[in-house]
């Protein structure tokens, strides 16, 4: 029996699906090697941060994997793929052909970029200075 069968649902996008069995290859041989490495074996801060990137990977595995099976998206999967192209560059077809994989890729570049800026340390005073940003613009949109 295929795995996929039996992994996720048949309305799950084929392409997606691949793409998630080839980002949990990569989680899985990362672990493996992470495992088998003995921390002195590298530099403190290259282990360090290499563990960081393992993990990151393995959430946004966990991510796509929710995008696959839960069944809200069941009816979303439908929706998106009967929208029209929202890519407005004539030479790419990427967005119209799969939109599947331009739309994971925003969400994975965006889940990423998030990552990024709260792993930034930022002062008390920089965090209350966003706060209030957010709180006016939140304020500004009700």
């Amino acid at each position: 029996m295929d795995k996929n069968k039996t992994l996720f649902p048949e309305w799950a996008p084929e392409e997606l699906v691949k793409e998630y069995n080839r980002m949990k290859a990569e989680t899985d041989r990362g672990w493996k090697f992470y495992a088998k490495t003995d921390e002195d074996e590298l530099e403190p801060d290259s282990y360090k941060n290499w563990a960081i990137e393992a993990a990151e990977r393995d959430k946004l595995t966990g991510v796509l994997f929710r995008l696959l099976t839960k069944s809200d998206m069941k009816t979303t999967w439908p929706i998106i793929f009967s929208q029209p192209p929202l890519d407005t560059n004539p030479n790419s077809n990427r967005l119209r052909t799969e939109p599947e994989i331009s739309i994971w890729n925003t969400i994975n570049w965006a889940l990423k970029e998030f990552i990024s800026q709260i792993s930034d340390p930022r002062t008390a005073a920089q965090k209350s200075k966003d706060r209030i940003a957010i709180s006016t613009k939140a304020k500004a949109l009700a």
